[in-house]
């Protein structure tokens, strides 16, 4: 979406005009200050951030620069490791990204991982990988509990599909049709 809106009673904020700024160019010099500076006028309580992203640290450092908490949750086991770095800025040529995913992943475990106050995981594993970094972090459970061993036992009677983004566009997540 473009501009402010509210929908179902939530407001939704558009960090930036997409479209602004000089191509290739537009992160550095109009993205992320005004993402920046969103987050830093909202002064909220916590500031949470999910996965790797190239948002992350901005969201990290809006919540230090106002004196609020930052949470990052974890979206994969993946967002640990330098092997993530390749989608933080979706880098289509596979050479590029071998040498950008790897500088992506730095500055995120710097500015993201090891700067957000807690880190939360999904599993014990996570947890054990997190206290091996020396990553303060707790664990919120999926709220989908493991099928039984009876359930997993049964001959499946349906298919499923699950869809993990609605697309309006190449890289929409498709927030409009969530809410």
């Amino acid at each position: 979406f473009r501009s402010d809106r509210v929908v179902s009673g939530v407001r939704l904020r558009a960090a930036w005009d997409r479209d602004a700024g000089i191509r290739f160019l537009r992160a550095a010099t109009h993205r992320y200050p005004r993402l920046l500076g969103m987050l830093r006028g909202e002064a909220a309580d916590v500031y949470y951030s999910r996965g790797a992203g190239y948002h992350t640290p901005f969201v990290v450092r809006a919540a230090k620069d106002v004196g609020a908490t930052s949470v990052l949750a974890l979206a994969s086991d993946k967002d640990l490791y330098a092997a993530s770095g390749k989608v933080l800025f979706g880098v289509p040529s596979a050479r590029l990204s071998a040498v950008i995913g790897p500088l992506a992943h730095a500055g995120f475990r710097r500015w993201g991982l090891r700067a957000a106050d807690w880190v939360t995981v999904q599993n014990e594993e996570q947890a054990a990988a997190c206290a091996t970094l020396g990553l303060p972090h707790a664990v919120l459970p999926n709220i989908v509990e493991p099928p039984t061993d009876e359930l997993l036992a049964t001959t499946p009677v349906r298919d499923v599909i699950w869809a993990g983004n609605v697309l309006e566009g190449r890289r929409s997540k498709g927030l409009g049709e969530l809410v």
